[in-house]
């Protein structure tokens, strides 16, 4: 158990994986041009997020849930 590290899926797709503490570098890898963005996120921003997986993504009602 000592060498179970956290980690979250993607950026791109649910099988890649990156330890938690590099996510950040992993999401810049995976996406540059996010980098160069004059968007700045701030307490209160609404963003939207498409919840999938290979289970749900023939639900459409499930991705729409993920936008509100």
């Amino acid at each position: 158990m000592g060498s179970v590290k956290p980690s979250v899926a993607g950026p791109k797709r649910p099988q890649d994986r990156a330890e938690l503490s590099n996510a950040k570098e992993t999401f810049f890898e995976a996406f540059p041009d996010a980098r160069g963005s004059d968007d700045a996120l701030s307490h209160g921003s609404v963003v939207i997020a498409s919840i999938t997986s290979c289970t749900n993504t023939s639900n459409p009602s499930v991705m729409v849930a993920g936008g509100n």
